[in-house]
């Protein structure tokens, strides 16, 4: 009976001790996406969101805004397809001085894009248009060359939002 249960305690102590993981998210594919792109001091948040695109995640903020700032991605690409969001704080943006929050899109468990987000504490949790950038750290006028406004007009007008 002793041998049993110093066998089960050993397997419960294996099992605990391989769960542990550390918690900085070092091994996560966006992890490796965000150290690939030149950011450090990357710590994974928990908070993971998943969704299924469709047309109407495509006409709310911040998803519009996310999306729009995805140099190169074409969301009609992935409708239909469960995205996973993974949020980082890190440093390195060419756009935000300091501490920031990224936030890495992968579906199928590879990534397909992210964005920076200005971590401000007076905000508590609002993101704004003018605080996000695409992780090469482009402001959406200087990817779209338009206004906010016209930006979104047009954005809406798109066969993926319709």
């Amino acid at each position: 009976m002793r041998k049993f249960t110093m066998l089960l305690v050993l397997v419960i102590l294996i099992t605990l001790a391989g769960c542990g993981g550390g918690g900085k998210g070092e091994s996560s594919e966006a992890y490796r996406y965000l150290k690939s792109k030149g950011y450090s001091n990357i710590k994974r948040q928990d908070e993971v969101v998943r969704y299924v695109l469709n047309k109407e995640v495509l006409t709310r903020m911040p998803d519009m805004l996310e999306w729009g700032l995805m140099e190169g991605i074409d969301p009609a690409n992935y409708l239909g397809k469960t995205i996973v969001v993974e949020r980082f704080t890190a440093t390195g943006s060419i756009a935000i001085e300091g501490e920031f929050m990224t936030s890495v899109f992968l579906t199928d468990g590879k990534p397909i894009g992210g964005v920076e987000t200005v971590l401000d504490s007076k905000a508590e949790g609002v993101f704004t248009w003018d605080g996000m950038f695409s992780l090469e750290g482009k402001a959406m006028q200087e990817i779209t060359g338009k206004s906010f406004e016209e930006w979104q007009r047009d954005w809406l007008r798109k066969p993926q939002s319709r």
